[in-house]
């Protein structure tokens, strides 16, 4: 793998490291499908980058030792090729079932922070009430 190949896989990492680490802190916080979706995504997405990689390093490697037939290597540079999209694949599933479990996450607690405001508000009026009654 060449040095260009290599700086494309640095945004992939630091968005990966950034899924593993906002799904075990919501898994942390919350046990429910939502952030187990979001935890799969993650793992898919590790798996598929670690296939990638592997699939790089073994048709890059290859390629280098051009010892043998020339079928043989072309028998390895597709099986490689399969491996690279089955990787892309992976790789993509991840971050759809990430984003799902993200979104599905978020909604809920927006809706459980507009429903704290509500009953705070709510709480606000019947303490006003008691202090109203306290001085009758």
């Amino acid at each position: 793998m060449g040095f260009a190949g290599g700086l494309t896989l640095i945004p992939m990492l630091v968005l990966l490291v950034a899924f593993i680490f906002g799904s075990v802190l919501a898994r942390r916080g919350e046990k429910s499908w939502r952030t187990m979706l979001m935890l799969a995504g993650s793992m898919t997405q590790a798996a598929g980058i670690v296939a990638y990689i592997v699939g790089m390093v073994v048709m890059f490697s290859s390629l280098s030792g051009s010892s043998g037939s020339a079928g043989g290597m072309s028998d390895t540079m597709s099986i490689m090729m399969v491996v690279v999209a089955i990787s892309g694949l992976l790789v993509l599933a991840g971050m759809v079932c990430f984003a799902i479990g993200f979104v599905a996450y978020c909604a809920r607690a927006g809706a459980a922070g507009k429903r704290a405001e509500e009953l705070e508000e709510m709480l606000g009026h019947l303490q006003q009430r008691v202090a109203e009654q306290d001085r009758i």
